[in-house]
């Protein structure tokens, strides 16, 4: 189902492009992000352009909600609790969570009122190097028997070195990591898993 629900988004925000480039001359727009919500604005009535764009702000709402919440779960119970190995008490935690929330709050937003690109230069390294990475070595998991442990690590090595190698010269402004780190991952993937094949589990013999 969640494959799908990306399958529809991907095809949703491509039609969307594909419609500014038809509505919209070249240079329209100073930040090609903003599409979007011009086209609301431009193309809808007001009263219903107003809760496309309110849908558009829960959905960004709940998402730094869900953010904030994995960094406090990450550090009160992967770092403080299993690898410090501190025991806390309850209202502890609750005020060590507040606290991190409060902090993890006020440096994204200084990162988004300081700079212009650098939130989109970190969305775009973490879906290449994490989306486009783990992608290949979910579905060859799930489509590919002969899929082995050495191709899953150097699916996910191999994704991860091309896509800093790839965003940190010129290539990217040709082609954009998000799209070749998936080809590259698959491709190693793959040749691991030929070079490099699981061992069979032999079956205990029937006395």
């Amino acid at each position: 189902m969640s494959i799908t629900w990306t399958v529809l988004a991907y095809i949703g925000a491509f039609l969307i492009g594909l419609s500014a480039i038809a509505i919209y001359k070249q240079g329209s727009f100073a930040d090609t992000e903003t599409i979007l919500p011009h086209m609301i604005l431009d193309l809808m009535p007001t009263w219903i352009g107003g809760l496309l764009l309110a849908g558009i702000l829960a959905a960004i709402i709940t998402t730094a909600n869900s953010q904030l919440l994995v960094v406090t779960s990450s550090v009160s119970e992967d770092i403080i609790h299993r690898a410090l190995g501190i025991r806390l008490s309850d209202r502890q935690l609750v005020w060590l969570s507040r606290f991190v929330i409060l902090i993890s709050g006020v440096i994204g937003m200084i990162i988004a009122l300081s700079s212009q690109s650098l939130v989109y230069l970190v969305v775009s390294w973490a879906w290449a190097g994490v989306g486009c990475t783990l992608g290949p070595a979910i579905l060859m998991t799930f489509f590919w028997k002969k899929y082995s442990s050495t191709g899953v690590v150097a699916t996910i090595l191999s994704g991860f070195v091309f896509t800093v190698v790839w965003i940190s010269t010129d290539l990217d402004e040709q082609l954009t990591a998000r799209f070749a780190t998936f080809f590259v991952a698959a491709f190693f993937g793959i040749v691991f898993s030929l070079l490099f094949p699981d061992k069979k589990k032999e079956q205990p013999a029937d006395v």
